[in-house]
């Protein structure tokens, strides 16, 4: 470990221990101001990680029941700290993000939207269309707007745009500014339409359970937003293509295709074997 890491695991362990010999505010209890003080602590290392988020979340989800298991009067129990991962919830979400790693790792999120460039996007129009079936079809597997949005269609839209001839400082409205405009609210439309396509819909779901007394399924989830997100996701590319026209009408998308696949090469088994999974 450097000296550089040394002091972020210091800082981190310094707050739990401070909050700790603090008194607790009142109507709270002991147990509960010392949880605050490791929930606050993991914030903190998945801030300035000291390490990877899985260890900084994994120690203090061990730390947690440590102190539970010392400070608890018995009315709460060791094996509560873990109750959450009991939640069907919670492993639905658990396979959805392994299965948005896997589509970053394998290269079939990029082979996806090749495929999609070769057949709809001979116009920039089209090209605002791809952004749209390509976020859909990752949406249900991928629960963070942001990894979808930034690390799958934007890496792909942005090399079309730069062969277009369209870069942010010289030519944004030649091509780059429509797709860029496309790809944000095409994103924000997906991230509502599943349970699983956006983190902040876990919470979403939680309070619904707590405030309604309502149990949604994922299905029951899409069936419900299904309607009004295809419809949003229709109209989005046009309504941008009316208020931001771009330049370039016509693209030359078979050349762009051919070059990103022959990139890619012939279609792995890892790929194969993740298709099956998806589907």
């Amino acid at each position: 470990m450097n000296k550089k890491s040394l002091w972020k695991l210091i800082l981190i362990l310094a707050i739990p221990c401070i909050i700790g010999f603090m008194p607790a505010p009142a109507g709270l209890s002991e147990l509960a101001w010392v949880l605050f003080g490791i929930y606050l602590a993991a914030i903190v290392g998945l801030v300035i990680k000291p390490f990877p988020e899985p260890v900084v979340l994994l120690i203090a989800v061990a730390a947690s029941m440590v102190v539970v298991g010392n400070l608890s009067d018995g009315a709460f129990k060791t094996t509560a700290v873990l109750s959450g991962y009991s939640s069907g919830t919670t492993w639905l979400v658990f396979s959805a993000f392994t299965l948005s790693a896997a589509f970053v790792t394998t290269g079939l999120g990029k082979r996806i939207a090749y495929l999609l460039i070769g057949k709809i996007g001979n116009t920039t129009l089209g090209l605002g269309y791809v952004t749209v079936f390509l976020d859909l079809v990752l949406a249900p597997a991928t629960p963070s707007n942001t990894a979808r949005a930034g690390g799958i269609v934007l890496p792909i839209i942005n090399s079309v745009a730069v062969a277009l001839g369209s870069e942010p400082e010289k030519s944004p409205r030649r091509v780059g500014h429509y797709l860029m405009m496309s790809i944000y609210m095409v994103t924000k439309t997906t991230s509502y339409m599943f349970f699983t396509a956006m983190a902040g819909n876990i919470l979403a779901l939680k309070m619904i359970n707590d405030i309604l007394h309502l149990q949604i399924s994922w299905g029951g989830w899409a069936l419900a937003a299904g309607l009004p997100g295809i419809i949003m996701l229709l109209v989005t590319p046009l309504v941008i293509y009316t208020m931001y026209p771009p330049e370039i009408k016509k693209v030359d998308n078979k050349t762009i295709a051919k070059a990103g696949l022959a990139e890619l090469g012939p279609m792995k088994i890892r790929e194969k074997m993740l298709l099956g999974f998806f589907v």
